[in-house]
């Protein structure tokens, strides 16, 4: 790789991460990462057992975020440090790993989708343990390949540890924990490295433990819900089609015709070594071994536990790994049918294209309704800070961490029995406008997403109840 392509992925790495920070200071908060702020990160607790019970504790995130949160304040800058840091490591990871594609095309290809997938991307300007995920992830490929290269002991334990800490971050890749602990074992045994083993076998191997107990016990409390048991294409692929180019079909023949590539390649470098072991050793197939080895995973997890397909941002790791799996694949093929092999990995270009054309500091493109516009608080607290406020359920968590940031001047959200017609002000999507024409007036509207903030015109009468004195937020 010429120290001119260095330049220009650095310089490519440069530009998504200062475009980051601007997302992470300037997007509104999304619901979830509300949630995550109230139930773990605002009370300094995430440890399973002691905190809140529920799949949207991403326990790395929320330790990391409660740590910064702490040293920094209750922003949104510190509140999503963690994974704006987790891109560094993920940028390191993809250009080492890259670096290993012989072939130009299908080198920057890699680099490209990897870069620039808005999907992908954005979750490491919010704070949610997914960008730190695929940061730990990529992190794991690129020591699996180190080990295949040098077979020393701290390689075994560096992928060992990084994908214990992706699985901390994202309990879905407790299969690829598993698979990559077997991966490694299989390695040491086969190849006398007995070295390797003990970190393995303590590290991983605890951790299995420890993150299987976890979601089996998710599992009883009827919390691992995402997903849907219709099949690894109808669910997983389909619904990352639908979030990177918003189609199915196409991302899904895509994504089988890459697979049958990657599997190609391998068989062929199988049979051309006579079915031995060198194949399995060779660190050009390892991101192949383990996109197979998941896919194969979800299978029987749902066969054997009922466990549902994931889809949606549960599945994101399988886009660095068919991605990595299509450019390793297609360029090993280069040595048998000639470059014109890779072409079918200009098509990962569009990543580039897309990510130009809705880049945006304003809102989440996987969340594009959960956004509430500062100024619609702004304008209920000039007007009357004693004003009751509500609208739909989704703006909950939203509203109190805007609340919470201005100490609390403005009532809680209401949102039972929405749509009702008694509060002074309502924030509701632009389609449920007619169902208040009646009895309020628009005072504010907001595009992307498309809210409105309403004013009653004829405030209700207040009863005085009880008064009380309340000391913290």
């Amino acid at each position: 790789m010429s120290s001119l392509e260095r330049i220009g992925y650095c310089f490519l790495c440069s530009t998504v991460f200062v475009y980051l920070i601007l997302r992470a200071i300037y997007v509104p908060i999304v619901g979830d990462e509300a949630a995550t702020f109230f139930d773990y990160i605002h009370v300094n607790q995430f440890f399973p057992g002691l905190s809140r019970v529920g799949t949207n504790n991403h326990f790395l995130n929320s330790f990391l975020s409660i740590i910064f949160s702490n040293l920094f304040g209750n922003s949104l800058l510190p509140m999503r440090l963690a994974n704006l840091l987790s891109f560094i490591v993920y940028a390191y990871s993809v250009f080492h790993i890259g670096k290993r594609i012989r072939q130009a095309l299908p080198r920057w290809a890699f680099f490209s989708a990897l870069l620039f997938s808005s999907f992908i991307i954005e979750f490491f300007s919010l704070s949610r343990g997914y960008g730190l995920s695929i940061s730990f992830l990529m992190l794991t490929v690129y020591f699996l390949i180190k080990t295949m290269e040098d077979g020393k002991r701290t390689n075994y334990m560096f992928a060992t540890i990084s994908i214990v800490l992706a699985t901390m971050a994202n309990l879905t890749l407790i299969n690829t924990l598993v698979i990559t602990c077997v991966y490694l074992l299989v390695i040491s045994i086969t190849r006398d490295e007995k070295r390797g083993l003990t970190s393995v076998l303590s590290i991983g191997g605890s951790a299995i433990l420890l993150f299987g107990i976890l979601s089996l016990f998710y599992k009883m409390k009827g919390l691992l819900w995402h997903g849907s048991s219709d099949g690894f294409w109808s669910v997983t692929v389909s619904s990352l089609g639908r979030c990177l180019i918003n189609n199915e079909l196409i991302f899904s023949i895509a994504f089988t015709c890459f697979g049958l590539l990657a599997l190609g390649s391998l068989l062929l470098a199988f049979k051309k070594d006579s079915f031995r072991m060198n194949t399995f050793y060779n660190p050009r197939y390892t991101i192949i071994f383990l996109l197979l080895a998941n896919i194969a995973s979800s299978y029987c997890l749902n066969l054997m536990l009922g466990v549902n397909f994931p889809k949606e941002r549960g599945a994101i790791y399988f886009l660095p790994l068919i991605i990595g799996a299509a450019a390793f694949g297609l360029d090993t093929l280069t040595s048998s049918f000639g470059k014109f092999t890779t072409i079918p990995l200009v098509v990962l270009f569009i990543f580039p294209v897309q990510f130009v054309s809705i880049a945006n500091i304003s809102n989440s493109k996987y969340w594009p309704l959960e956004a509430l516009p500062p100024n619609f608080y702004e304008e209920i607290l000039k007007d009357n800070s004693a004003s009751t406020v509500g609208g739909d359920r989704l703006y909950k968590y939203m509203w109190g961490y805007q609340n919470l940031l201005n100490e609390g001047e403005l009532n809680n959200w209401q949102c039972r029995n929405y749509p009702n017609q008694f509060l002074d002000y309502q924030i509701i999507s632009q389609k449920d406008s007619s169902l208040f024409s009646g009895q309020y007036n628009t005072i504010l509207s907001h595009s992307s997403p498309d809210l409105l903030l309403i004013k009653r015109k004829k405030v209700l009468e207040k009863t005085y109840i009880y008064s009380t004195v309340q000391t913290s937020f």
